[in-house]
């Protein structure tokens, strides 16, 4: 049976179901298409009075290629033989008011960005070599996030790294340093790099300031041969006001939402008709298409919030809706959103979907069929939230934000949790990781920042880390500006490095590290109380509860010999991690690696081992030999 979408005219049936919204694929139809004899070109735009295509091949005449209406679909086509890859072109628009308008291809899949945003028709086929990373279990894997905004992770020449040089740098690098997923940032086409790729332009083209489509392929095939998924940053909610992108498309609200108190967002940018049927398709087809052409592994979903919830720009206008119409649910979006989980889930199980989601809403990780959003993973942003109010706090000041760092753990097993210190924590004044408690010392500050990352990794959730702060980086990220990295040459940020690599290993095979992030009874608080000297002792546990992780950590100055930890079983326990290590950039004071339990009663426990606690100090321990 021949490719439907190869055929020189679009099937009605195709047009039928991109009209009521449950056309999944509809970039094989729209947009421009080599047919071999000639190129296709298609655009939905209901509202226009005339469509021409314009490009290199006819000097940009508007009246050289007439488009035809496809009856009533809102869908214009005009076939042109003799045409082949490597041509630029544009639509022009004429509208109502009788004014033209050149605008970008919506389906374009490479865009000359610095050159006026110009669509180019050209070769993306690309032959994957390599499979997906294999493992249909999302939920008791190790699942440990790199986000890496790759126009400034690191520069040549001047300039950012290509997708090419990306496979001989950033893919080894995330290899060495033990991650499972590598989350990019910034790939669909935005023409403000400041905006860090959140006002896209070219939903369906990898940015070209890095290279080609293929390129980019090629770099998610490396990823793979390493078995490393490749997650990418994906924003369906809203898109800029921009003149060549999708505003205003055929002189009408046409992706935009219509209303008029309900089109902008807080970022002054408009949101997407989600009660509109094109719009859906256009949306949904989107994902599967990076599924399908690109391999990408999941999608973390940008602002996902504002699916089911508006927000303004300003507290006037939402005290306004409010007034008007007594709360901000978006019921469109709401239903678009569970819609398009659906629809990845049913014929996709393995990608993953990830919500960063502010709202307090409930049920972002319950499937669609139990009335859920559908996710399969939400953004704890309280958690970090509390994370960071504990951290920023002035050291003097830390018992009274001891219960910020306990708080989350009442809600934990609410959602399918992941724990994010990403790129919004390092930027607008809010200081590095490294230096997000001011009053201590450059060693206390290295030693801080070990003991928050053992923290993290001892919570029930997923993992993420945003790049540089794997080393400590110590100035603010800027997004056109490549990472420090001749600081690793300083002893600090490079034990840093090795802290962190080792930290990745250890979650990633230790199965108590992540096994038991989603299961009943996987946490157990030891020590929750001890605000006056901010210690905190618990328990990770595997799936079957036959292995056990126990946690110490002291975020004070203050030193306690002879401490006694209180553990459930009788047996040996070996440390795994000591934040102080010389290896780490620590002190090595607490050299003991072999802790065998005594029947000494502490913190409810029967049994329990005793250890040196040093300031600043964290130690992992695994049980070995267990006698239940």
């Amino acid at each position: 049976m021949p490719d439907s979408s190869k055929l020189e005219t679009i099937p009605e049936e195709d047009l039928y179901y991109f009209n009521i919204g449950e056309h999944t694929r509809i970039h094989r139809y729209l947009g421009a298409h080599n047919l071999g004899s000639g190129v296709r070109f298609a655009v939905w735009a209901p509202n226009a009075m005339e469509v021409a295509v314009v490009g290199s091949f006819n000097d940009w005449n508007i009246h050289a290629h007439a488009m035809e209406r496809r009856g009533g679909t809102g869908v214009w086509e005009r076939i042109i033989p003799g045409l082949d890859h490597g041509i630029f072109y544009k639509f022009a628009v004429r509208r109502a008011d009788g004014t033209w308008s050149f605008k970008t291809d919506p389906f374009a899949r490479f865009i000359q960005n610095e050159q006026d945003r110009t669509p180019m028709l050209i070769e993306d086929y690309y032959e994957f070599k390599h499979p997906k990373p294999g493992d249909r279990d999302k939920f008791s894997r190790p699942l440990n996030i790199f986000e890496v905004h790759p126009l400034s992770w690191r520069f040549r020449d001047g300039r950012p790294l290509s997708y090419i040089e990306l496979i001989d740098e950033l893919v080894p690098y995330v290899k060495y340093m033990e991650y499972t997923h590598v989350e990019l940032m910034g790939i669909m086409e935005h023409p403000y790099v400041p905006s860090w790729g959140y006002q896209v332009i070219g939903f369906y083209a990898p940015t070209s300031r890095m290279g080609t489509p293929a390129e980019f392929k090629q770099l998610v095939d490396a990823f793979h041969k390493e078995g490393i998924g490749v997650i990418m940053d994906t924003v369906l909610v809203h898109f800029p006001k921009d003149d060549t992108g999708l505003a205003g498309y055929d002189g009408d609200h046409l992706f935009e939402c219509p209303i008029p108190e309900r089109k902008v967002t807080a970022w002054n940018t408009f949101y997407f008709d989600f009660g509109r049927s094109e719009v859906r398709s256009f949306l949904i087809s989107n994902l599967f298409y990076w599924i399908e052409e690109y391999y990408i592994d999941g999608f973390r979903f940008d602002a996902a919030g504002h699916f089911h919830y508006y927000e303004f720009e300003t507290d006037e206008k939402h005290r306004w809706f409010i007034q008007r119409y007594g709360n901000c649910h978006n019921p469109e979006g709401f239903r678009f959103m569970q819609t398009m989980n659906y629809a990845v889930k049913k014929e996709h199980p393995e990608v993953l979907l990830i919500a960063e989601d502010s709202t307090i809403a409930s049920g972002v990780t319950k499937p669609v069929e139990d009335g859920g959003h559908g996710f399969d993973y939400k953004w704890d942003l309280g958690c970090t939230s509390h994370m960071m109010k504990y951290f920023r706090a002035p050291y003097t000041k830390r018992s009274d934000r001891y219960g910020d760092l306990t708080y989350p753990m009442l809600y934990h097993h609410t959602e399918n949790f992941l724990l994010p210190l990403c790129h919004d924590e390092v930027v607008h004044m809010k200081r590095t990781m490294v230096n997000k408690t001011e009053d201590l010392s450059d060693f206390e500050k290295f030693a801080n920042l070990r003991l928050m990352y053992l923290f993290q990794f001892g919570m029930p959730h997923k993992k993420l880390l945003f790049m540089g702060q794997e080393f400590g980086q110590m100035n603010e990220w800027n997004e056109e500006q490549p990472l420090p990295w001749d600081s690793l040459w300083d002893h600090k940020h490079k034990t840093m490095q090795w802290y962190v690599k080792r930290l990745n290993e250890v979650y990633r095979y230790i199965p108590a590290m992540h096994e038991g992030d989603n299961i009943e009874n996987g946490f157990e608080w030891i020590e929750c109380l001890d605000y006056r000297q901010n210690i905190l002792a618990f328990i990770r546990f595997n799936r079957d509860y036959s292995q056990l992780m126990v946690y110490l950590l002291n975020f004070s100055r203050e030193c306690f010999n002879d401490f006694r930890l209180g553990v459930p079983f009788r047996g040996k326990y070996h440390k795994v991690i000591d934040t102080d290590a010389r290896e780490f950039g620590g002190n090595g004071h607490n050299w003991i690696a072999d802790y065998y339990t005594e029947d000494v009663p502490a913190f409810h426990h029967s049994f329990s081992i005793n250890t040196n606690l040093l300031p600043l100090h964290g130690q992992l321990f695994t049980s070995i030999e267990l006698i239940r």
